[in-house]
């Protein structure tokens, strides 16, 4: 079937800081692990290993370990041999495009935080309940 396509969508945290290395032929590569919640809150995340090439791994400096991170690419189940001698596989994601979710940078050199606080007061006025069309 010729229309079959390989995208994977998927909104996570980051599960440590990002790592970049580069390769022989000079290129970058930035790898990062996030889990992915489901939308049951009694269910565990699913964690997906994230591959970054090129220009893209660039964006290492803002993955922290908490980070929120959208991220669409192909997907790909990673063969290896573990430690004792098994077979082992692992869910991977080589980025096609990447987004930050949310946060502000505090400071030059830490992880990227939500802000949080009293919401900023507001000059409008709601007239009463007397107002209220229902």
């Amino acid at each position: 079937m010729s229309s079959d396509i390989n995208t994977i969508t998927v909104t996570g945290r980051c599960t440590r800081d990002a790592e970049v290395r580069e390769v022989r032929n000079g290129d970058k590569v930035c790898n990062v692990a996030i889990a992915v919640n489901s939308y049951k809150k009694d269910d565990a995340p699913t964690y997906f290993d994230l591959v970054i090439w090129g220009k893209k791994a660039g964006v290492a400096p803002f993955l922290r370990k908490g980070q929120a991170v959208g991220v669409t690419g192909r997907f790909s189940l990673r063969q290896f041999e573990k430690r004792d001698g098994t077979r082992g596989a692992a869910p991977e994601i080589t980025v096609t495009e990447i987004a930050l979710v949310g946060g502000k940078r505090e400071a030059s050199d830490g992880p990227i935080v939500e802000r949080r606080g009293k919401p900023a007061a507001s000059n409008w006025d709601s007239g009463g309940d007397d107002d209220l069309p229902f």
